[in-house]
C-alpha cells in the first residue's frame, strides 16, 4: 500500500489517502491539484508534491523509514 501524507513545518504528518500502487498514488495527487511533483531518486516508490493550495505532500510506501 502506498500512502499520501500531508506534511507540515512543525513535523506534523497526516495520512490523507492511500493507493495500491505508486502510479495510482501519483495520479491521485495530480487530481488533487499538484503544482509540481518529483520522484525521489534515492528512494523507490517515493515522491514529493507541492500543491496549488500551498500544502506539501509526500508519497511513500506504508511503513517507510529513512535508513541512516
Amino acid at each position: 500500500m502506498i500512502q499520501i501524507i500531508e506534511t507540515g513545518m512543525n513535523g506534523r504528518r497526516e495520512v490523507i489517502g492511500t493507493a495500491p500502487t505508486f502510479t495510482e498514488a501519483k495520479a491521485k495527487v495530480e487530481a488533487m491539484g499538484a503544482a509540481f511533483m518529483e520522484d525521489d531518486a534515492d528512494y523507490p516508490d517515493c515522491a514529493d508534491a507541492f500543491m496549488n493550495d500551498g500544502r506539501t505532500l509526500a508519497i511513500q510506501p506504508e511503513g517507510f523509514k529513512v535508513e541512516g
